[in-house]
Formats: C-alpha cells, sequence, structure tokens
C-alpha cells in the first residue's frame, strides 16, 4: 500500500500535458496494474476498466439534481468534466462475495483450507475528494481497528490512486458543507486539476509512489498562473455547492505550501472569466429536464 500524506513540504507543483498523462496510464499498464476509471456505459459515467486515455469520457458532463441523471455534450474535449456518478471505488476493495475456506471432507475427517486472496496490481483514476474520505473511514475502521479484514488490507495493497480535483459540481453535492472536498490534500499517489486551452493538467504530489510514477513521464514546473488557475476552480465547485460552501472553501481549497503557487481566496476576474467559459455552458446549451 502506498505511504500516503498531504501536501505539507511540497516545493512546487508540476504540469503534465494530455499526451503525458496517456503515457503515464500506458506505463502503468505496461507494469503490470489493471487500470480503473471513468467511462460511459448504459446512459451514465461509471467505473470500469480503462486500456487507453481513449477510453475516458472526453467532452462528455452529467446533470444530477434530486430524482434526475443525465449526461450531455460538453462544448469542450474535458476527460473529467463531470461530477461523482451511481459507481464508487469502494467495491474493489469490498466485494459482495469472498471465499474465506474451502471444506474438504476425507476418511481422516474434515479439512479446512484457508483461501488467501488472489489481487492484482491496480491503479485508480479519476478518484475524487469525497470518494477519498469515504476511503480513509473504510482504512481507519478495516485496517487499523479492532477487527482488522486481512482480505480488505490484501485489496487495499498495491494500489495507485490518481485522483481529480472537481471542476463540476452534481446537484445532490455536499462535501463542502461536510468538509470532504471538493479540495483534496491526503489520501492520494497524484492529484491531477484539468485545465482547457490548451489541455494541461496541474499535479499535486502526495506520496513518494506519486512521485516515482511522475518521474516516468514527461513533465514540467507548473507555472503560478496555472497554479492559481487551478485552486480558482476547486473554490468556484465549492461555491457551486450552497451559501455554506465558501467557508469551507476558506478554510480548505485555498490552504497551500508550495513556495511558487499560492492560493488567494479572491480569484481575479480573468481567471473567473475564464473558468465560466469553460465550466458554465449558456442556458441556451442545456436541455431541459423533468423529474
Amino acid at each position: 500500500m502506498s505511504m500516503l500524506g498531504g501536501l505539507g513540504g511540497m516545493a512546487a507543483r508540476e504540469l503534465l500535458t494530455r499526451d503525458a498523462l496517456a503515457d503515464l496510464v500506458e506505463a502503468l499498464r505496461s507494469d503490470g496494474y489493471d487500470i480503473l476509471g471513468p467511462l460511459v456505459r448504459d446512459g451514465a459515467i461509471v467505473i470500469g476498466p480503462i486500456e487507453a486515455l481513449s477510453d475516458l469520457p472526453a467532452g462528455m458532463t452529467d446533470e444530477q439534481e434530486p430524482g434526475s441523471y443525465r449526461l450531455r455534450r460538453r462544448q469542450d474535449g474535458a476527460l473529467f468534466g463531470y461530477a461523482v456518478g451511481p459507481h464508487s471505488y469502494k467495491r474493489e476493495f469490498l466485494l459482495p462475495e469472498v471465499r474465506l475456506l474451502r471444506i474438504r471432507r476425507s476418511k481422516e475427517g474434515l479439512a479446512i483450507d484457508e483461501q488467501a486472496p488472489v489481487v492484482r496490481k491496480r491503479a485508480l483514476l479519476g478518484v475524487r475528494a469525497c470518494e477519498l474520505a469515504a476511503m480513509a473511514v473504510q482504512d481507519r475502521v478495516l485496517l487499523g481497528g479492532p477487527f482488522a479484514d486481512a482480505d480488505y488490507a490484501a485489496r487495499r495493497r498495491d494500489v495507485v490512486i490518481i485522483a481529480v480535483q472537481c471542476g463540476e459540481a452534481g446537484g445532490t453535492c455536499f462535501c463542502a458543507s461536510m468538509g470532504t472536498g471538493p479540495a483534496m490534500h491526503a489520501g492520494f499517489d497524484l492529484a491531477l486539476t484539468e485545465l482547457l486551452e490548451p489541455h494541461r493538467f496541474v499535479v499535486d504530489v502526495g506520496s513518494d509512489t506519486g512521485r516515482t510514477w511522475l518521474s516516468k513521464v514527461p513533465h514540467e514546473r507548473a507555472s503560478r498562473e496555472d497554479c492559481e488557475l487551478a485552486d480558482a476552480i476547486v473554490a468556484r465547485t465549492a461555491a457551486r455547492m450552497g451559501t455554506n460552501s465558501m467557508l469551507t472553501a476558506s478554510a480548505t481549497c485555498w490552504r497551500k505550501t508550495s513556495s511558487t503557487c499560492i492560493g488567494t481566496p479572491s480569484p481575479n476576474a480573468a481567471l473567473d472569466a475564464r473558468i465560466a467559459r469553460w465550466y458554465a455552458p449558456p442556458a441556451s446549451a442545456r436541455p431541459s429536464r423533468t423529474v
């Protein structure tokens, strides 16, 4: 299992191009990792096996309201331009059916064979802050609690987590009010914030494992402007979750320790205009919906 931690002490944030992210996916696959991430299936964005970056839901988003869920086409090619979908990554660690043992009858009596879990190395792509918060609760209970689960521990081992900061808020999202998002600061190996025009990703490194994988693909130091834009996108997502969300945004979304990229709680007008253009299509482009 990766040693996951916060961002304290990190000197800088990095930048990946879309092609470099594709290279990272291929590097993980070449090293024997099964990659699980978002894809479009049965009218929803769900979690499934990812063979290449082209499997991701490019240019798709979702509209979520109480009792309503539908996909629509975005005006851009964003790979992660949607809110958390109907699936959860926890199903990869808590299987509905697990064989614990096998009992055989022989002339000598009953023989009990314990079944060790067979688990392949996995990389989770596109994990969001609320999902990391849920994993942290499971880890606390099932790894370090009085009833530690050996099967769960085996499935949490050798997992690389490539998280994505939220640029969209669903109509039922509430992580800002709970202090579990949308910004994330721990529980991941790499955390991406997607920027457009041109397509690129600001990268926060959360572990030595993440740093090792990042070193395998081309990357460069993220500029101050890109860092500020990435932070502004997350803060805007928090603001869309309700009037109390900005309190959480002030406390969490802007808590950066980078010596080169320090966010400010008030994005300037130019940044806000760029975010609005990317993440808020005109109302005329939104289909009407009924519940």
